[in-house]
């Protein structure tokens, strides 16, 4: 597309995801145990973050205040792409919020 900024070429897959966790301790032995993950506190974040050991795949935290997974979606224009999630069906459960940029 003409005037596409070319930083946005790579965009519309997860990049992060938010696990529900009321439990911190029992949730890490979960993923630890379960599927080899790397999980480790996140002090000043209050959440811990879980890694894929290989070093492949996006990152999650567990997150003590969610109620549902929540991911993300890695887009250049968030604006745009909350009216096509209208536009096709899609309801806005909340409205936009930051995430990590390292992410």
């Amino acid at each position: 597309m003409p005037g596409k900024d070319s930083s946005c070429a790579d965009e519309n897959y997860f990049c992060h995801i938010v696990i529900p966790s009321k439990n911190f301790r029992e949730s890490r032995t979960f993923f630890e145990k379960a599927f080899g993950w790397i999980v480790q506190e996140a002090p000043e974040a209050g959440v811990m973050d879980v890694l894929p050991p290989s070093g492949k795949g996006i990152g999650a935290e567990l997150n003590s205040e969610e109620d549902v997974i929540v991911p993300a979606i890695h887009t250049c224009d968030i604006e745009a792409k909350l009216k096509l999630i209208e536009l096709y069906g899609g309801k806005i459960l909340r409205g936009k919020s930051p995430i990590d940029a390292d992410v």
